[in-house]
């Protein structure tokens, strides 16, 4: 009996082999919790190694720092707008270099708002999206006045600033993303779906490298912008007319290939999440999310889930922050927002930015020293029809 079982598995794996080229993946996977350990705090104020602060206004809103950055070296980069400047700052706190970005501000329109979205720093230069809004007249004396924004990149170095208007570059869509790519370079997407803007007919990505030249990118190959970063995708169904996205997963694809090198399980096994942002570089991604469950009435608490995908080797570490009332109780306004606070830095941490009574807090996500580890493995089958 024995013997006829092997003989059937061995047939068996024959036809697969003839029909079938399969592979098989292991990933290690580790699972934990993650807490924010304090990095660096600046205090409020107008003075060197201070960040500047305004408010609260009538909504109880505060204007300060809107965006940072890490570098390899751990040194944090923050845009402080009330002072027009962007400051370098080591793990002690101290600034050990300012650069003055006053020429950014339209001189144009002085009723026109500047507001800094995201910053991200490379080696040679630093790159910063940023947006202008003002109120245009309205059409009739009955009418409100007509928002307008556009948003811009610069390209910041020491001796000059470029400006670069991202949204005629991409074909003027709704909202504007940029992400980092291999090198000196970023890429700017419009972050709107083609598929909800059916008039639309902009370029797939701008790429816009240290001197300010860009390249414009209608076709992408193997879901690269540059062919040599990586292509990173969130795969996701949307759910319903909500906010929520369901079996949402990360794909990455080898840039000369276009074989998939990392494609994850569906997050929280297909249920609904809210993505608060994925970030990745050369060798991790990380996507924060919180799930509609994730704010629990009773104990006061907000959960939120972080995973992050590491590709050499290929690794990936699911962690949950729990932040409770009492956590929450010294920070202003607006609390707790990750969607434009949330960084992974050069040197492969994850960083958050709050505003809190002492001043400006910088946080580092560190694991838990004890986790659980396991393996999966999945067999991929490609369809091959007996090739010789």
């Amino acid at each position: 009996m024995k013997k006829k079982i092997v003989i059937i598995s061995v047939i068996f794996v024959l036809l697969l082999t003839f029909f079938f080229d399969f592979s098989t993946h292991f990933t290690r996977v580790s699972a934990g919790k993650v807490e924010p350990v304090p990095y660096l705090i600046l205090k409020w104020g107008d003075g060197e190694n201070e960040m500047g602060l305004s408010g609260p206004h009538e909504d109880f809103w505060y204007d300060g720092p809107a965006t940072f950055d890490v570098d390899k070296e751990g040194n944090v980069y923050i845009v402080d707008q009330l002072h027009n400047r962007i400051v370098k700052v080591d793990k002690t706190g101290k600034v050990i270099d300012s650069i003055d970005i006053s020429k950014i501000i339209s001189k144009n329109d002085p009723n026109a708002k500047y507001s800094p979205i995201q910053l991200i720093v490379a080696d040679r230069c630093m790159f910063l999206l940023h947006v202008y809004s003002f109120d245009l007249p309205p059409l009739d004396p009955y009418s409100y006045p007509l928002r307008y924004a556009s948003r811009y990149v610069s390209v910041i170095t020491k001796s000059k600033i470029i400006k670069i208007d991202a949204q005629k570059l991409l074909g003027q869509p709704v909202d504007v993303r940029m992400d980092r790519l291999s090198g000196n370079k970023i890429v700017l997407t419009p972050s709107v779906p083609p598929e909800g803007l059916p008039t639309w007919k902009g370029p797939k990505a701008v790429i816009v490298n240290e001197n300010g030249e860009t390249r414009i990118v209608k076709r992408l190959v193997n879901g690269s912008f540059d062919g040599i970063t990586p292509g990173v995708d969130l795969l996701f169904n949307r759910y319903k007319d909500t906010w929520l996205y369901e079996n949402t997963r990360i794909e990455v694809k080898d840039p000369k290939t276009g074989k998939p090198l990392f494609l994850s399980k569906p997050l929280e096994n297909g249920a609904p999440i809210d993505s608060l942002g994925l970030r990745f570089n050369s060798k991790k991604i990380v996507i924060m999310y919180q799930t509609p469950g994730s704010e629990n009435e009773e104990t006061k608490t907000v959960t939120t889930h972080i995973t992050v995908f590491n590709l050499h080797p290929k690794t990936e570490e699911n962690y949950t922050m729990v932040i409770g009332e009492e956590d929450r109780k010294n920070m202003l306004p607006p609390p707790f927002v990750y969607r434009v606070n949330f960084v992974l830095g050069e040197d492969g941490y994850f960083y958050n930015m709050l505003y809190t009574k002492d001043g400006l807090l910088i946080s580092r996500f560190e694991p838990e020293v004890s986790t659980t580890t396991y393996q999966y493995r999945f067999i991929k089958f490609t369809k091959s029809f007996g090739k010789n």
